[in-house]
């Protein structure tokens, strides 16, 4: 059975859909590239955030308010499977990746969230350009030149922006203490 957010939870979750949503309304989120792709995207940001902080459910939460603005955008496809689906995982796995890694080292949060967030934002990527790619929009070899164009940069994007947000956090004590690892209570 899975447990209700906590407050700390909620309003975390809350703040970081807001930045989304304002990243996405204002256009920040997608700077314009001439690629196959249309856009560099650091709108996984909020949602890695939200993963890394919040945990899965929130990550989720936070990344399907990044696949409706991708939908609404209208970047191509126009295909809610290929433009949500993707985006409610991205902080899932920054989640999974983060609490695995702790597992073992537990005192190594950066190192844990930042190969979290580079492997959200790759797994982003690589999933939007796969089922473009398998459900016919993009021809395959479009879709390979697409990830070399866009991964790297993206997940570096991603890193510069998440460990110092990241860093503010645990200064502000809003510790990286996702769902179900440790208590939300405990003070960092």
């Amino acid at each position: 059975m899975m447990r209700p957010l906590s407050i700390r939870q909620l309003t975390l979750t809350g703040l970081l859909a807001a930045l989304a949503m304002a990243l996405g309304a204002t256009g920040l989120g997608f700077i314009p590239v001439p690629t196959p792709g249309q856009a560099l995207t650091i709108m996984p940001v909020p949602v890695i955030l939200a993963g890394l902080i919040a945990g899965p459910v929130s990550g989720a939460l936070v990344g399907g308010i990044f696949g409706c603005f991708c939908l609404l955008r209208g970047f191509a496809p126009p295909d809610p499977i290929v433009q949500i689906l993707p985006r409610l995982l991205v902080g899932v796995v920054a989640w999974g990746v983060y609490v695995r890694i702790l597992a073992f080292w537990p005192g190594a949060w950066r190192a844990a969230a930042a190969t979290a967030t580079v492997v959200a934002s790759l797994f982003h990527t690589t999933l939007v350009l796969g089922l473009v790619a398998w459900m016919g929009y993009f021809p395959l070899q479009m879709a390979k030149i697409t990830w070399v164009l866009h991964g790297p940069l993206e997940a570096g994007a991603a890193l510069l922006l998440t460990l110092p947000a990241l860093t503010a956090a645990r200064h502000l004590k809003i510790c990286l203490l996702p769902a179900g690892l440790t208590s939300p209570e405990r003070p960092c």
